[in-house]
């Protein structure tokens, strides 16, 4: 299935922040994350990965989820307030 990955405000270096990704089917949305990132030779921390808001298809959602083929994934940072 194909995916398309959005990230925005990420403490990551991508060389880009959008993209299709080609996934087996029952990938979950944090699967989704760490082969796109491996990808662009990123990585996101466990810690990291937990501050981060995640939406499919404009729904906030967990990282558990399952995707389906066509599912637009956006990844942002989530913000600190203090």
């Amino acid at each position: 299935m194909r995916v398309k990955m959005q990230f925005h405000s990420m403490d990551v270096n991508l060389e880009a922040n959008e993209g299709e990704l080609d996934l087996p089917e029952q990938s979950t949305v944090e699967q989704a994350i760490h082969a796109y990132l491996s990808m662009h030779g990123a990585t996101l921390s466990p810690e990291n990965l937990e501050k981060t808001l995640i939406m499919i298809n404009k729904a906030v959602s967990p990282c558990e989820a399952i995707l389906r083929h066509g599912d637009e994934v956006l990844v942002l940072r989530a913000l600190d307030c203090g």
